[in-house]
């Protein structure tokens, strides 16, 4: 079973802690559930422990992917149950000084301006990881520089990875061998588990185009979870536009298309336990009972 959550709103949605809450309820009934997030980004300014964490490991990880792989108890793949990973970074408000605030934050908007590392990760058929750093050069020194240091203590850390500059750094994440890679990664994950719960990325209704192959997709919003069969998500995804640029298309557009939803969980916070612990809410427990009876 194949397992989408994509979420409503570009930010802030709850995909994480939903896919977090899935694998803690599959495990309460002792199956062995593997994350998959193809894309991810994160900010080493808004999640700044992001940043250290990857200087402690070596290798660029975010928060996200992380606590997925911690509570799948897989933290030695990481890479790659999570083989596409940017870390951006804010501008420096200062050197927009004299020319336009109102272009600092316009700019603040796009990826491409603030991104500053990248890495990708693929397989090979032994399961062995091969990951690339790119560092995006023209970025850096318009960040923040309280920042700088750390990014060059997790380059020396490092000490191998590849200069591009922005249009080289989209040509990267929009690239037609970049998906194919996800997709490979993808149908070896498959033949390890019969249960893969895959994370999107922002409001993407697709993080890949392999990702149309979901059984069953879970869209999250704050305080509502909808759950469609993933061929209804599949059909509204074909009549809306081409599956090249996933990226391009929104959940808000897809639900437009869909039928009404197989059931709707009214969803609400929880406390946290230990770090990277994630209690069960009973949304998730009913979810995870209605797909264990198929």
């Amino acid at each position: 079973m194949i397992i989408l959550i994509v979420g409503l709103l570009r930010y802030d949605s709850g995909k994480t802690t939903w896919a977090l809450e899935l694998i803690e309820a599959f495990k309460n009934v002792g199956l062995k559930p593997y994350p998959y997030k193809p894309i991810g980004a994160h900010n080493a300014w808004y999640q700044y422990e992001t940043l250290v964490n990857s200087i402690r490991l070596g290798r660029l990880v975010g928060e996200d992917a992380y606590r997925l792989a911690s509570a799948a108890g897989l933290v030695d793949q990481v890479e790659i149950l999570s083989p596409v990973d940017i870390l951006s970074a804010p501008l420096d408000p200062e050197k927009f000084m004299a020319t336009s605030m109102k272009r600092y934050v316009e700019e603040l908007s796009f990826l491409e301006t603030q991104a500053i590392l990248a890495r990708t990760t693929v397989v090979d058929d032994t399961w062995r990881p091969r990951s690339v750093h790119y560092l995006i050069t023209e970025n850096l020194d318009r960040i923040i520089s309280s920042l700088k240091d750390d990014v060059t203590m997790f380059l020396k850390k490092i000490k191998t990875f590849v200069e591009i500059n922005r249009d080289e750094f989209l040509s990267l994440i929009s690239s037609p061998k970049l998906y194919e890679s996800l997709a490979k990664i993808q149908n070896m994950l498959k033949r390890k588990t019969n249960l893969l719960i895959i994370e999107s990325y922002n409001n993407a209704a697709l993080p890949t185009p392999s990702a149309i192959e979901s059984d069953y997709v879970f869209v999250v919003a704050p305080g509502k979870v909808f759950m469609y069969k993933g061929s209804d998500y599949a059909k509204a995804i074909n009549v809306y536009g081409s599956l090249s640029t996933p990226l391009s298309i929104d959940v808000p557009s897809i639900m437009n298309l869909l039928k009404k939803p197989i059931l709707v969980f009214n969803w609400r916070p929880l406390m946290l336990g230990k770090e990277y612990e994630t209690s069960v809410s009973p949304s998730a427990e009913k979810a995870v009972e209605y797909l264990t009876r198929r």
